[in-house]
């Protein structure tokens, strides 16, 4: 009897076992449109419950087909909205709470592009592009203050929206994958009607639709709670949730490389996996940790991170043994800006506000002109400064004339560098009130206060670069603030709108340019410097002649037709963070010159003075060639002893120019030998000793007057020469030591005539 009253009792604790069931969670389907997108053709089915009206219809080219967030989605390339939407059926009745959502995977576009809208409907549309934020949405409507969705174009694996409006409140908010973004407060107990809601574009205005793809199309007839926000944005409805809902998840002391993250575990779960990674990481492939659930909450401390990065975490808690399971997220956050290393640039090339970068104004107004803006040409004065939108930044000089309009760097450790320098290029030009100018302050950060670098003003039809030098705060981490007063101009600011580019934080170094030099003649008049003179670092400068710019002409081409002879340097600039100049000289030959034409009559065997032949201006140096074509060695050769006319050829030529040629011409006459005359005088004259060493003694024991003296080498070269040793003298003596060892012919002579002795040098 014992025995079976206690099978009895286990049988019953096994039935009651077998009844008890764990609180279960559903999520139905949104009450007015909701589109999977998963058909093929043009209908699109309203799994809405009870639903506003039937199917919709695409018309146009879009189509369900691609990768969506399940399953296909509905995809659009940017054509016209006119012809290509989703004719939803639906007229628009928005007069309490509402909930839209969407998944939604797009690049930023070049123009406008429509999500979905109404324009019967106070012009009530969701769009990119125009207004929006780069990479975002905004929901603009009449009476509607615009709701911006940002950073949710170009993700990878695209992005879900979630708007939500409460009517009581007037409160509008946008959850990004199931996290709060973004909200204003709108009017209470706002209405929203019309009669012709669309999907892929905005009620078939003309502007164009959807350009990517879109999937979990949801719009509901209340606001959404959090929990429903952050537990269904990622499955597909309706969702059937056994297990307890995890509640009140939230990201605290997140550093550059850090993050804790808390949650309230669901009711009567077991225990509970904490998965994170990047954002975007495949489920199972991340970091784990695993945990038993003891308490109401839990909070995991996740280090290691990379700075300025988005993760995501996914929880997944158990309950019923092990045998069901509530996953929530991802849930994405992004770590805090780290410190950036030089060598730091910023081009502003994205039309967006660089990422870790602070832009801050003393006025509250909440104006575009009250911040620097990324995405504007600039106006007046600034509106043809040479860059397009989007390639710079500027601050507009138009109200409110904020004091201190601030764009700051992130912090910049510049301890990598041994000579750290600033950059960078700004624009102004008040061409409506020149010189009444809003100035631009630059102040460096040391780590513990501000200091100021420079304050520029001034007007300009040009972009104009400044650096300084930075070794003052070497070892440090710095950040550079830019900063504009539109309070100080005595007329209005607005003329001078205030643009900055280019900046860099680097080593003032030289860039590796090669100095060249080539020669040129000066009849060549002009030489393009870009034609490999010298050898460029980067090949981003300019040409400049500082002496006489106008010298240089379509940036490279130097004219030195104006320039004498002589060596002129050109020089090459790039700039980096620092100037560097490689430089190219110009050597200008003059043209060559051998004289002109002239002619001469001489005796038999008499020697020449070809040079003395020729006239006007004479290179000299050059050389000379006889009668036969022959190279002579001498420039003074004996004439020949057969009366005629001979002609020889004296060419200039200087490396560089063309060759010049002149001819003298020598006439030996018959009737004179300058031999014979040489027989028949100064048969006193001697000379000793012979051969010499040094010194050579010429003895005139006649005292023949105006004697002259000359030496020659065995090539003809006059090598020495005395005029006025023997002049009435009857001996002298002449120092040789200076002449090389040979034979040399000794020439003494007057206006009468000469004597020639062959000397030996020893």
């Amino acid at each position: 009897m014992k025995k079976l009253s206690i099978n009895l009792l286990c049988s019953i604790c096994i039935l009651l076992f077998s009844f008890y069931t764990y609180s279960q969670t559903t999520f139905n389907v949104p009450e007015i449109l909701y589109y999977k997108f998963d058909q093929s053709g043009t209908m699109v089915t309203n799994h809405a419950n009870p639903g506003s009206s039937g199917s919709g219809t695409i018309n146009g080219s879009l189509s369900q087909s691609g990768i969506g967030q399940f399953g296909s989605a509905l995809e659009g390339s940017g054509v016209s909205g006119t012809t290509n939407y989703i004719n939803t059926n639906y007229s628009t009745s928005l007069t309490g709470d509402w909930t839209i959502s969407f998944w939604v995977n797009m690049n930023e576009p070049s123009g406008t592009r429509y999500i979905f809208g109404d324009a019967t409907a106070g012009s009530f549309r969701c769009f990119a592009g125009g207004v929006a934020p780069t990479d975002g949405l905004v929901l603009r409507g009449t009476g509607w203050t615009d709701l911006e969705i940002p950073n949710v174009l170009g993700v990878t694996g695209g992005s879900v929206v979630t708007i939500t409006y409460t009517a009581s409140t007037g409160m509008s908010e946008v959850f990004v994958d199931g996290v709060s973004v973004n909200s204003e407060v709108q009017s209470t107990n706002l209405t929203i009607s019309g009669s012709n809601f669309s999907v892929g574009s905005y009620g078939g205005s003309s502007n164009t639709g959807l350009d990517g793809q879109m999937d979990e199309f949801r719009l509901y007839n209340r606001a959404l709670s959090v929990a429903e926000i952050s537990s269904t944005y990622n499955q597909t409805l309706p969702l059937n949730i056994v297990c307890g809902v995890i509640t009140n998840t939230s990201f605290s002391n997140v550093t550059a490389t850090s993050f804790d993250f808390t949650w309230d575990h669901g009711s009567g779960n077991d225990d509970y996996i904490f998965e994170y990674g990047p954002a975007g990481f495949t489920p199972g492939t991340g970091l784990q940790s695993t945990g038993t659930i003891t308490g109401t909450s839990t909070t995991e401390s996740i280090t290691g991170l990379t700075p300025n990065t988005d993760y995501s975490v996914i929880i997944t808690e158990n309950c019923n043994n092990g045998n069901d399971d509530y996953t929530l997220g991802p849930i994405s956050i992004r770590t805090a800006c780290g410190v950036e290393v030089a060598p730091f640039y910023e081009g502003f090339n994205s039309a967006a506000q660089p990422t870790c970068w602070e832009n801050l104004s003393s006025d509250p107004s909440t104006s575009v002109n009250n911040f620097w803006n990324f995405n504007d040409q600039g106006d007046y004065g600034a509106a043809n400064n040479g860059k397009n939108a989007g390639e710079f930044t500027k601050v507009d000089g138009n109200s409110p004339y904020s004091d201190s309009v601030m764009l700051v760097t992130p912090l910049i450790d510049i301890s990598q560098l041994n000579t750290p320098y600033l950059s960078f290029e700004w624009f102004s030009n008040n061409t409506n009130n020149p010189g009444d100018n809003v100035p631009l302050i630059i102040e460096v950060f040391d780590g513990s206060s501000w200091n100021l670098i420079d304050t520029l003003r001034g007007d300009s039809t040009e972009w104009i670069f400044v650096n300084y030098d930075l070794s003052t705060y070497q070892g440090n981490d710095i950040k550079v603030r830019f900063m504009v007063n539109k309070s100080v101009t005595n007329s209005y600011s607005w003329y001078n709108d205030i643009l900055l580019d280019e900046i860099r934080v680097d080593d003032c170094i030289s860039l590796g340019g090669q100095d060249g030099s080539v020669n040129v003649c000066a009849f060549q008049d002009t030489i393009d410097l870009n034609n490999g003179i010298i050898t460029k670092p980067n090949g981003g400068g300019i040409w400049s002649f500082p002496n006489e710019p106008a010298f240089l002409t379509q940036d490279s081409v130097f004219n030195f037709e104006y320039l004498t002879p002589g060596s002129y340097d050109v020089y090459y600039v790039e700039r980096y963070v620092c100037y560097d100049t490689t430089i190219a000289t110009i050597n200008v030959y003059d043209e060559s010159k051998a004289g002109e034409d002239g002619t001469v009559e001489v005796c038999m065997n008499q020697p020449i003075d070809l040079i003395g032949i020729l006239s006007g201006q004479i290179d000299l140096g050059g050389e000379w060639y006889d009668f036969s074509g022959s190279l002579l060695t001498t420039q003074q050769p004996i004439a020949s002893n057969v009366p005629g006319t001979y002609n020889y050829t004296y060419i200039a030529d200087n490396g560089v120019c063309p060759a010049d040629t002149s001819i003298a011409e020598v006439v030996v006459r018959s009737d004179c030998d300058y031999l014979s005359i040489e027989g028949e005088m100064f048969t006193e004259l001697s000379v000793y000793p012979n051969p010499a060493t040094s010194q050579l003694h010429i003895v005139n024991p006649s005292n023949t007057s105006d004697l002259k003296i000359e030496m020659l080498d065995m090539n003809g070269r006059v090598v020495l020469v005395e005029n006025q040793a023997l002049n009435n003298a009857t001996k002298t003596t002449l120092s040789i030591d200076e002449l090389e060892n040979g034979v040399y012919t000794l020439r003494v002579y007057n206006n009468e005539g000469y004597k020639t002795f062959k000397v030996v040098k020893q």
